[in-house]
């Protein structure tokens, strides 16, 4: 099974990302664009995982998690990876929270890397990817959107971590929660 662990969104927050997103969808660019039910904010891809390790990941990421209290999240502008020259990711932006997103972090590599799961080399950036670029370059009326991008949502409260599942299908992934690790309040 294909697992990754994220912070989830509230259905209003994804409701105005959708709307982000299809503003930047009707330029035509080919960008495989993440599905508004989808959005979400990743803390570790763990890839492909054999079923028998679900239960220690589980109890080892309920440990780790253990004590953390819920904090304030906003989102704030966008940009891409790994620059807007060279997009392959388009992403919003993080402006409150990225140092609890980080301890966060810290607490699920923590939790996984005793399991056989690889250490992410590359450290955490706090964003929320909203389309994996499929060509080399993004039409200029794109990329004008990018940088000018004003979007913001502020007061989203961060009060748990969920475990998913991600199966491939042909209309896009599938997430499946398979556990919920709620914050202290």
């Amino acid at each position: 099974m294909r697992l990754f662990v994220a912070v989830p969104f509230p259905v209003e927050v994804k409701n105005e990302l959708g709307k982000l997103i299809d503003d930047w969808r009707w330029e035509g660019d080919k960008v495989a664009w993440v599905k508004k039910e989808n959005l979400h904010l990743t803390l570790k891809f763990l890839g492909e995982t054999p079923v028998e390790r679900l239960e220690a990941l589980k109890a080892n990421l309920s440990s780790r998690l253990n004590g953390l209290t819920a904090f304030p999240l906003a989102l704030s502008g966008a940009g891409a990876f790994p620059n807007l020259n060279r997009p392959r990711v388009l992403w919003v932006g993080i402006s409150e929270g990225k140092e609890k997103l980080a301890q966060m972090t810290e607490k699920v590599e923590a939790a996984t890397i005793p399991l056989g799961f690889p250490p992410d080399e590359r450290g955490f950036s706090a964003h929320l990817t909203v389309g994996r670029v499929k060509e080399a370059r993004l039409s200029p009326r794109l990329l004008a959107k990018v940088r000018a991008c004003i979007f913001e949502a502020k007061g989203i409260i961060v009060s748990e971590v969920v475990l998913f599942q991600s199966e491939l299908a042909p209309g896009g992934s599938i997430y499946t929660p398979l556990a919920r690790f709620e914050l202290a309040k």
